[in-house]
């Protein structure tokens, strides 16, 4: 999908130090990666919570001179969306 808009982004990512965390993390064995709409977030999928953990740590050490790039974890919510109305 991100090559579909790489003429209006200037590339497959917006921001070319996230196209560049982004490599690193797929290299490092992230098992899927990508940007969220327009960006800038990136993010990458873990298959396990130590593995994840571990990638996050390096990445932070890789990208330390990059002050405003975050590497955060974060949970799935493994069901789908809750919707109630209220019909009074």
């Amino acid at each position: 999908m991100g090559d579909y808009f790489a003429p209006a982004q200037g590339g497959r990512f917006t921001s070319p130090i996230v196209s560049e965390a982004i490599a690193y993390l797929a290299g490092a064995g992230a098992v899927g990666a990508g940007q969220s709409s327009w960006g800038p977030t990136g993010f990458c999928l873990m298959d396990n919570p130590a593995k994840a953990e571990l990638l996050r740590s390096k990445a932070e050490q890789a990208f330390a001179a990059h002050s405003r790039l975050q590497f955060l974890l974060g949970t799935p919510r493994k069901r789908g969306a809750d919707i109630s109305m209220n019909l009074v």
